[in-house]
This record gives C-alpha cells, structure tokens and sequence, in this order.
C-alpha cells in the first residue's frame, strides 16, 4: 500500500504528541504492515485547533492531491481520530471527502481502518464524541481558573493599552515541570503612567468634537506608539500606526472608568471559515470585577463620549466606505505601502480613489495623498481593456477556441 501522513498540533493543547511523534508512529506502523510511506507526501498543520477546519492549510492540499487522477497514494496514516478534527462532523466529513477520492484513512494509535463499514458506522463516531467532549471539558476548566484569576484581581488574558502587566512569582518558590522557572500566581494589573496619558488625550481630543481619523493622524504625525506594533500588508512592510477602528474600540471599553467586567460575551467559531462572532450573556454569568484603582478616565468625560458615539451612529458620515458599490473597489493597490485603494468622498458628491493607509491614518504612515477621480481612473483602465483586449483579432482567436471547445 502507498501511504500519505498527515498530523497536527494545536497551540491550545499542552499534553499532546509533537509532529514528529506522530510521523515516527505512523512511519514505524507502517513498517510493520510492508506498507510503504511516501516521503513526498508526508502533511503537517501545525499551531491549528481542531475545533475547526479553518487554517487546515495542508489538509485542503492533502484532499486537492487525493483527488488527482491516479491518485498517488491508497491510504492516509494518521496517529489517531483527534489530530484529524476533534468535531465529530467535521471528521465524518473529512473522512467522506477522502472516501469519494478513493483513498481511505488508518488511524494507527486506535487501529481504526475507515475501509471497515463498522468502523465508520460505529467506532469512529465515538471517537469523535469523545473528542467532541474532551474540547468541551478543557474550555471549562480554562473558563474556571481565568475567573479564579479575575476574582484574585490578576489578568485573565489580553493586554488593553495603558495598562503594565506583570507576573507575580509563587512566593513558595514551586516551579514549572517544563520551563523549570518559579511558577507565577497571575499577572498583575496597573497603569501604565506613559501610555495613560495618551489614553486621557484620546478621550478629550473626542469629547471636544475632533473625528477618530484625525485623532489617529494627530497620534501618528507625533510619532505616539500605536498598542500593536507589527503590520504588513500585501507583502510591503509598514509603519505600525494608529487606526481609527482602534481609537472607537478604545473609546468604547468600560475598563478605562474601572469596569473590569468579565465573561460579558460568549464566543463562537464558524467551523469552515473559523472567524468568531460573540453574543452577549446574560447578566448572572458575568464575572464582576470593578476596580477604581484602574480607573484612567472621569465619568464626565466617559459620558460625553458616550453621548457624541450614539449621536454619531445617526449620522451619515462623509468619507465613509461605500463597500464594493464601484467597480474597481478592491482591485487596485497603493504603489507605495501596498495598501488597497479605497473610494472616497471628497467635496459633496465627488469619488476619488486614495490609499487607504494614507487617508485613515495619515501621511506619516504613508507619504501618498494622490487622489484620482473614480470616472477617469474606470475610463483609463476600461478603455485599454477596449484597446488590447477587445479587439477584433482577439476577438476572432477567442471564438475559434470557444468553437474548438464545443
């Protein structure tokens, strides 16, 4: 038999076989069936969950070469059901997409052959359940020990700008099995002298009536450190820079007046496009945490935020996005960040194209305030589409090999 293998680690899974466990179990099963392992074909996803399939980079290509004709290979090794997914359709699925391609799986740690009816019908499901629960059981413990961290008044996770956060060592000197460093009791919260300020320039730059894109260019022209400090974007390195998604996100978080409430929100993942949507929980579940020593802003001054934000929500804003309204919207790139070029209002009814970077964030971030009318930039590029394409010669090979198709 010609066998692929395919194994994955997770970043959430601390007690799990690394890659190369699991390819060495698989290589050495192998072995001893006289079957033979592909070296060609050997797949690894590594840091993805397997609560979905999104980022299964390798898996995706794994079924796309399955799926050629030969099929270069008869079976898939894999060390067991889990590093597959852990959802319980998602593996009948996999393992259904395979099956129509003519390739059938082994999972060698359990034994388990998907070319056995039985299997498929009864044991793998189980496994899959298990594997379901397994999930269910770690998110409930993590839920218990990150409220545990909140009611000691230590960080549960994340980082909120203007804030320091500091691990506080076990004072029983107990250490880590693995790192052999002093364990940490939690991480410690304060603020963050520097970063506060600019937190309480923010909140009185809006209050006073100035916009977030020009809070966010104020920031970046004096040169003010933005809370992420990587981008890239199309393959062009960029300036880290403040946005003004960042700023409304930061004028609207209640930890900035000493609400450290949390669990407010339950997550949710789409198991095909992994992207998370959260809804709001009911109150009883909510871990309260107030905490005024945190407080960096007035109440006066939150509430007039607050105020202008749902006033602003009625409003229709000049300069705002029209989606992908235009033709051309999302196909055209800035020459000198590599941002997307974006359609803006300018005037009352004028639409230009700009550089996205430059116009939200400013020319400290990106020195390219070019604007182009969207009517001669669509009759620029449709008129040589015109001109080289529709021609009556390209025109003429077209239908000779559109009749050569038929």
């Amino acid at each position: 038999m010609r066998c692929a293998v395919y194994s994955r680690i997770s970043s959430d899974m601390q007690k799990e076989r690394s890659i190369e466990d699991q390819v060495r179990n698989c290589m050495d099963f192998a072995h001893k069936k006289g079957w033979k392992v592909l070296e060609n074909h050997i797949y690894a996803d590594k840091a993805v969950s397997g609560a979905s399939l999104a980022g299964r980079i390798q898996l995706a290509r794994l079924l796309e070469i399955a799926s050629t004709k030969p099929t270069p290979f008869d079976y898939i090794l894999v060390d067991d059901t889990s590093r597959l997914s852990r959802d319980k359709i998602d593996q009948m699925n996999i393992i259904e997409d395979f099956h129509t391609a003519g390739v059938f799986l082994f999972f060698v740690s359990q034994n388990i052959d998907t070319a056995d009816e039985q299997a498929n019908d009864v044991v793998i499901p189980i496994h899959g359940i298990v594997d379901a629960l397994y999930l269910k059981e770690l998110a409930k413990k993590t839920k218990r020990g990150m409220t545990g961290q909140v009611l000691s008044g230590f960080n549960p996770g994340g980082m909120t700008y203007g804030y320091s956060y500091t691990k506080v060592p076990d004072p029983s000197g107990r250490k880590d099995k693995k790192t052999k460093e002093v364990r940490s009791l939690g991480t410690k919260i304060t603020v963050n002298e520097d970063e506060s300020q600019i937190v309480r320039k923010i909140f009185a730059l809006y209050a006073a009536g100035v916009g977030l894109k020009e809070i966010a260019h104020s920031l970046n022209k004096d040169g003010i450190e933005p809370p992420r400090t990587d981008s890239q974007r199309g393959g062009y390195k960029v300036k880290p820079s403040w946005c003004p998604n960042a700023i409304r996100y930061m004028l609207r978080n209640p930890k900035y007046i000493g609400d450290w409430t949390w669990n407010k929100y339950k997550w949710f993942k789409n198991r095909r496009t992994g992207k998370r949507a959260r809804r709001l929980r009911d109150k009883a579940e909510w871990v309260r945490s107030p905490r005024p020593d945190l407080r960096i802003i007035d109440d006066s001054t939150w509430q007039l935020v607050q105020n202008r934000i749902e006033a602003n929500k009625h409003q229709k804003k000049s300069g705002r996005r029209p989606g992908s309204k235009y033709l051309l919207t999302g196909m055209l790139k800035c020459s000198v960040c590599g941002s997307n070029l974006i359609s803006v209002h300018v005037g009352k009814s004028d639409v230009k194209f700009a550089c996205s970077l430059n116009w939200h964030r400013g020319p400290s971030v990106c020195p390219n305030s070019h604007k182009i009318m969207k009517s001669e930039l669509e009759g620029k590029l449709l008129g040589a589409v015109r001109d080289q394409i529709l021609r009556p010669e390209m025109l003429d090979r077209l239908k000779i090999k559109i009749q050569n198709l038929a």
